[in-house]
């Protein structure tokens, strides 16, 4: 399958290649997360970008101190972690509003327009 023109140049096995062992090297850094996601997720790998926003999510979630969990996250534990890193936060929701909306949503595990005619990405949040 072609690359959309918002995905990388380089061919799907050089580029997910350089991104696999960027990731093996850095599991945890957020910029590489999102750059795989953004490989997974232009090539129409919709299954696999999922897994790596849930990774983002987890690992976000773990660094403000509100847990891996999206889902017992409540409005309690958003206040310190917004003393935290606003940033992050503001990562953590839009990260899992942009999952949870584009996936979970969806039978067949493809992306849907919100009820707005928006669309939310996880590459959205670093732009």
């Amino acid at each position: 399958m072609a690359a959309s023109p918002a995905a990388p140049s380089l061919p799907t096995s050089a580029a997910e290649h350089c991104l696999l062992r960027a990731y093996f090297l850095e599991p945890e850094h957020l910029t590489v997360l999102v750059a795989l996601y953004r490989c997974f997720y232009y090539r129409h790998r919709y299954a696999e970008s999922l897994l790596v926003a849930e990774r983002a999510i987890a690992l976000t979630g773990r660094r403000l101190g509100v847990g891996p969990d999206w889902r017992r996250i409540d409005a309690g534990a958003l206040g310190p972690a917004t003393l935290t890193s606003m940033s992050l936060t503001r990562f953590l929701l839009l990260a899992t509003k942009g999952a949870g909306s584009r996936f979970r949503s969806s039978p067949k595990g493809s992306p849907t327009s919100s009820r707005f005619g928006n669309r939310y990405f996880l590459t959205d949040l670093l732009n």
